[in-house]
């Protein structure tokens, strides 16, 4: 049977930091899968134009044109300015982001004040993305375009063109995070591998990442939600064979579940 449902499925990529969602995502774009980054992209969102680096903070407030298609970023910092009541920019009037961080991480106030404006931001920047999208042919087969293309089993030869991923490492931990995955694939790693990705990433002492570490949760706190995990703790090769073997499960899972609402029956999420 193929799978042939209504609409895109989005599947949210997500784990805790040092899991290895990054090596998982490019493994699934080598796949042809588009993946959206929204931790990149809010990063994005903070970032002052060099043509207004010497603006007065506040005066932004048209947004950024972004690549040749149109498509268009949010610059929100003007808004979260005035929202916390202060700047966020260094003396050259670029982005001060510790300034910010400083703010979010100690004011559990401020920081709902930003997640309420950035949220509702990020779900209408993934929405122009997807429209942005260029789904791959399902003409194209294995051996005409493999870089588009993968096996996942002898009766699934390519990638559906209806897949995009939303690559987030908090999402399953805000509430108020715009709810716009359908599936949920969960990359996993052992605590010491993590420890040791962080150090040599950052170049910060295992004593910092084990206080970044105690304040994410963990795949058990979000068991309901979560449609399959990817264990990263192997080579290149096998971790591409995991990704393959989740995906597919996870598209399975979709179709059946598109199945079994065709026939007026509600499917739920595992416990």
């Amino acid at each position: 049977m193929s799978f042939e449902m209504d609409k895109t499925v989005v599947i949210l990529l997500t784990g805790g930091i040092g899991s290895g969602k990054s090596a998982v995502r490019r493994i699934l774009e080598g796949m042809g899968v588009p993946c959206y980054d929204a931790d990149s992209a809010v990063k994005g969102f903070y970032e002052v134009p060099s043509e207004r680096t010497a603006t007065a903070s506040g005066a932004e407030s048209e947004p950024e044109h972004l690549g040749s298609e149109g498509a268009r970023k949010p610059f929100l910092l003007p808004e979260i300015e005035a929202a916390l009541g202060q700047s966020f920019r260094r003396g050259d009037g670029g982005f001060d982001s510790r300034a910010l961080a400083a703010v979010i991480f100690s004011d559990a106030a401020g920081l709902k004040t930003v997640e309420n404006i950035v949220f509702p931001a990020l779900a209408a920047d993934f929405g122009r993305w997807r429209k942005m999208i260029k789904p791959v042919p399902k003409s194209v087969s294995a051996s005409a375009n493999a870089s588009l293309t993968c096996v996942y089993s002898d009766n699934t030869p390519q990638v559906p063109s209806n897949i995009v991923v939303f690559e987030s490492a908090t999402a399953l931990d805000k509430p108020d995070f715009p709810k716009v995955w359908d599936k949920c694939i969960w990359v996993d790693a052992p605590e010491e591998l993590r420890i040791e990705r962080v150090m040599a990433r950052d170049r910060c002492t295992r004593k910092q990442v084990l206080s970044r570490l105690r304040l994410q949760s963990s795949p058990e706190a979000h068991r309901s939600e979560i449609d399959a995990v990817i264990l990263n703790d192997c080579s290149l090769p096998e971790l591409s064979s995991r990704v393959r073997a989740a995906l597919n499960y996870v598209i399975q899972d979709a179709e059946s579940k598109g199945d079994a609402e065709k026939d007026g029956v509600q499917g739920g999420r595992r416990g």
